[in-house]
């Protein structure tokens, strides 16, 4: 394959996916990792995608005011890692809530092959991602736009949430600590996710490993209200024991 060839394959991948790890393109493709670098070093001087560490996402005016599907580039790797392995947690039939993070948003993606899933969000980019997939119901949560968050809060998607039942919540967190659970930055996202976790059977925590020995300015869920962490192989053998010692199963990726 030619080069530009292999360039507008991968081009084409992030148009659709968004997000690309060089490792799995390396493979895809059968090149070197080296080589993949220089096709993204080309397609990012074209102004068609930026660089990240480990990969790239589409586009290249993104700023870190802008929407969450282009923060935490720094640890894009591990996000879509968690991402796919959150995937595999869904079985055909669920019904899911994913909220409104960069992790979720790349699950959902990983989700689109799934067959009758029932999803509620409060994601105005997940939504979107489900808008044209036939096999999957996606409801909203509705209520006011959080700009910088691309999501959607306050008291009318705080009501509906009230009123749902699903199998299985799917959360990320700003912060977790043993003095303080587990935590976000803005009141009004940890009120949605308190909600959220209330209406699962079961809550899945995804967390990269940065989000660990970290303080959110607010509570919205302690140890004992989570059944699964998804989260990065580096963490801490003593984070690994604490959590097995309150009942967590870990799910290291």
């Amino acid at each position: 394959m030619l080069a530009i060839e292999r360039q507008n394959k991968i081009l084409a991948d992030l148009q659709l996916n968004q997000t690309a790890l060089v490792s799995e393109l390396s493979k895809s493709f059968n090149v070197t990792e080296e080589t993949i670098r220089r096709d993204l070093e080309k397609l990012e001087k074209r102004g068609l995608v930026r660089k990240t560490y480990g990969g790239a996402v589409y586009g290249q005016d993104i700023t870190l005011e802008g929407p969450f599907r282009f923060q935490d580039t720094s640890n894009l790797e591990e996000i879509v890692l968690i991402a796919k392995k959150v995937a595999d947690l869904v079985d055909n039939g669920d019904s899911i809530i994913l909220d409104a993070s960069s992790v979720s948003l790349n699950a959902a993606r990983a989700l689109k092959q799934k067959r009758d899933l029932s999803v509620i969000t409060n994601s105005v980019e997940i939504l979107m991602t489900f808008g044209y997939v036939k096999t999957i119901k996606v409801f909203s949560t509705g209520g006011s736009l959080r700009e910088s968050a691309y999501s959607l809060v306050g008291s009318a998607a705080e009501q509906m949430l009230a009123g749902f039942h699903v199998d299985k919540a799917f959360l990320s967190c700003a912060g977790i600590h043993r003095d303080s659970g587990i935590t976000e930055t803005n009141v009004q996202d940890a009120e949605i996710k308190k909600l959220m976790r209330q209406a699962a059977d079961q809550v899945i925590l995804m967390a990269d490993k940065s989000k660990f020995n970290q303080k959110g300015f607010i509570r919205f869920m302690d140890f004992t209200q989570v059944q699964t962490i998804v989260t990065s192989k580096a963490l801490s053998q003593e984070w690994q024991s604490y959590l097995s010692q309150n009942g967590i199963k870990l799910i290291l990726v």
